[in-house]
């Protein structure tokens, strides 16, 4: 005879613990099974070598979305650097310094996320999705992108700024030699650690920019398993663009007339490519990353 089921649902009587402990070793199981397997360092590198060969794939595409951040970008740069922002020589001095450097990097960013949404778009859902894109476009798409990454961006660097502000005040009243080790064994890895948390939160910019944003409680989710292989994914695309640009700021240094005009514009051209490069491998690193769970 069954046994009648108590108020909770549950058979009364005792539970077989053998048939609980296999019910959860086989959910836990499948569990696992079920998700996908990390790509491999060889597709790591495939898609950092697509993210790089990306702008020149799509020359006309990358002219067409950069020109006027391009532009806007080194008018504000000239402005604020030569104009407005002074160097800092006294307290009050740094401390409006700071400030204006901040609202610099804000302007900046602005500017640079229109371009961020259109190669987003264009790495994921092909050149027609950037083809009708205006020189210049700020809606409600590349206002949530903005804010996404400021937020991002707070929350992962916030740490960091405030154990570095107080190191910079405890230098000035203690010498530097006695908050070296702060600086060293705290601010330092807050700031590598903000940098990592920073590049895994980027996986969300994308599904915004393509209208499909599912919530920051499905993050965890999108990015599991991938780990130190975004990170070398990243590293690995922007690696050429770092190798160019510390040959050629000692270049520019040394140069004068034509040669500093030059090296000045091969310095823009770099900086310029490695953003569009950052981004792609951003992109695929979220798309190959859908494209493996929806198998």
């Amino acid at each position: 005879m069954d046994e009648e089921p108590s108020a909770t649902g549950f058979p009364r009587g005792r539970v077989d613990r053998e048939e609980v402990l296999s019910g959860v070793s086989e959910a836990i199981a499948g569990y696992f099974d079920a998700e996908p397997k990390p790509p491999s360092m060889d597709r790591v590198l495939q898609l950092a070598l697509t993210s790089i060969l990306m702008p020149f794939d799509n020359f006309s595409e990358f002219v067409r979305i950069v020109c006027v951040p391009f532009f806007l970008i080194t008018a504000l740069g000239w402005i604020v650097r030569g104009q407005i922002i002074p160097t800092p020589n006294s307290a009050a001095t740094l401390r409006d310094w700071s400030w204006l450097m901040f609202a610099w990097f804000f302007l900046r960013l602005a500017v640079l996320t229109p371009f961020n949404v259109g190669w987003f778009r264009l790495a994921l859902l092909g050149k027609g999705a950037a083809a009708d894109r205006l020189l210049f476009e700020f809606h409600r798409r590349e206002l949530r992108v903005l804010i996404s990454c400021l937020i991002i961006l707070a929350a992962c660097f916030a740490p960091f700024a405030l154990v570095a502000t107080a190191c910079h005040q405890l230098s000035r009243e203690l010498g530097r030699a006695n908050t070296l080790l702060i600086d060293t064994f705290v601010a330092t890895p807050l700031g590598i650690a903000g940098a990592a948390f920073s590049i895994r939160l980027s996986l969300i910019l994308p599904e915004i920019a393509i209208d499909r944003f599912s919530g920051v409680a499905e993050f965890y989710e999108r990015t599991r398993g991938w780990g130190w292989r975004l990170y070398c994914l990243v590293g690995l695309a922007l690696l050429p663009y770092i190798i160019a640009d510390s040959l050629l700021r000692p270049l520019y240094a040394e140069s004068d007339g034509l040669a500093a005009v030059a090296v000045g514009i091969g310095l823009f051209a770099v900086g310029y490519i490695s953003i569009s490069t950052f981004a792609g491998a951003i992109a695929l690193a979220y798309r190959e990353r859908s494209q493996t769970r929806a198998a």
